[in-house]
């Protein structure tokens, strides 16, 4: 590790990096340090000292940061809430590092610090797309994402994936996804061999080729259709509310001060008169569902326009391509970000690369899951 900095000399650091593996890579590098000078920052403590966190010192000493860094950084994490996109990207570097005997804290752990490191490195930050007091946090995009090479995506290939030979393959995908509380030694350890009939199941979805759409690729890429579909900006109402907050927030950021002095930490409100009261809780309840919708509105926009792009790249490669499978304890099938599972632009984009003649027991397979989901709001 370099010698040490200030937070501001880390942060001016992490502004010249100009892609979002770079400036992860950093931070995962000075991490402790950074974490430090930032905790000092927020307390008002002048303290040097103080322990790793125990995730660091057990899984990122003594590995490549910039491998890691690339290979976090080829998946997209906004959009999605906090605590479920932890747990994932915790797993994706443990299936990385090829790790199999972790347990939960180990997982969490992990998954803590890899977010903090995401946000420090200013790639992410979480906010609230819903307008309840207990909504769950989301990870979003900063407002001008880094540029970032283009390629396929993630677990997608121009050629079927090779067979799974163990529960981990050599690309550090995971076959079976455990239960997040499971111990490790509870944990289902499938039998590869014999070709079971759930894994051959697995290999015939991964057999399956795709390809784009180029007339809806071509219908979706005009702004005067996406723009309607999935509008860029907030709507009149919501920009509305924002100006009408706009004289309040000189006070608020008054009261603010002063609601988080230090002095006043054991007491924080006991400067604020009932009128200030009444002012600060009034803005904050008009403020918070404003923000919450343009959360909102703008991760659903950052996600069209990752999903646009994708399938223009697939679609002027030309080749088909394949998804590799994951499935989890209950049987659930697991597909990457980009596929039909994904959103409705997705599922409308993608379309099967090879026709073939419904068989008998292909049209009675349809029809059971007809039925299996009958409802005159799907039908």
């Amino acid at each position: 590790m370099a010698e040490s900095k200030t937070l501001q000399e880390h942060q001016e650091a992490i502004l010249t990096l100009r892609s979002k593996s770079l400036r992860l890579s950093y931070v995962l590098e000075n991490f402790t340090e950074i974490r430090k000078r930032h905790t000092n920052q927020m307390t008002g403590a002048i303290t040097t000292r103080g322990k790793p966190w125990p995730a660091y010192t057990k899984f990122l000493t003594g590995i490549n940061h910039e491998e890691l860094a690339i290979e976090l950084c080829s998946e997209n994490w906004a959009g999605k809430k906090c605590a479920s996109q932890m747990m994932l990207m915790a797993g994706r570097a443990l299936g990385w590092m090829r790790k199999t005997d972790y347990d939960f804290d180990d997982q969490w752990g992990l998954g803590r610090l890899l977010m903090s490191a995401f946000t420090y490195a200013g790639i992410y930050y979480l906010g609230k797309i819903d307008d309840y007091g207990k909504a769950p946090y989301y990870v979003l995009e900063v407002s001008q994402p880094l540029p970032e090479k283009q390629s396929k995506p993630n677990r997608t290939d121009f050629k079927p994936f090779p067979k799974w030979r163990s529960i981990i393959d050599q690309f550090g995908n995971t076959l079976v996804r455990a239960s997040y509380p499971c111990p490790p030694k509870y944990r289902f350890t499938p039998e590869l061999t014999g070709n079971p009939t759930w894994l051959k199941a697995v290999h015939n979805l991964e057999s399956v080729a795709f390809r784009i759409n180029k007339e809806v690729l071509e219908w979706a890429s005009d702004p005067k259709v996406n723009n309607k579909l999935v509008p860029p900006k907030i709507d009149a109402k919501t920009k509305k509310g924002f100006e009408e907050l706009k004289p309040h927030k000189a006070k608020i950021k008054k009261l603010k001060r002063e609601k988080y002095d230090k002095t006043n930490k054991k007491n924080p409100r006991h400067r604020f008169t009932k009128k200030e009261e009444e002012s600060w809780l009034s803005y904050w309840e008009k403020y918070l569902p404003l923000k919450a919708t343009y959360n909102r509105i703008t991760t659903r926009r950052a996600q069209f326009e990752r999903d646009l792009q994708t399938a223009q790249y697939l679609a002027e490669d030309g080749r088909p391509f394949y998804h590799r499978v994951s499935v989890d304890y209950r049987g659930r099938v697991y597909l990457p970000t980009f596929s039909y599972q994904g959103s409705d632009f997705c599922r409308a984009v993608i379309e099967f690369a090879d026709s073939g003649l419904m068989t008998k027991d292909a049209i009675g397979q349809v029809a059971r899951h007809a039925v299996n989901i009958e409802d005159k709001e799907k039908l």
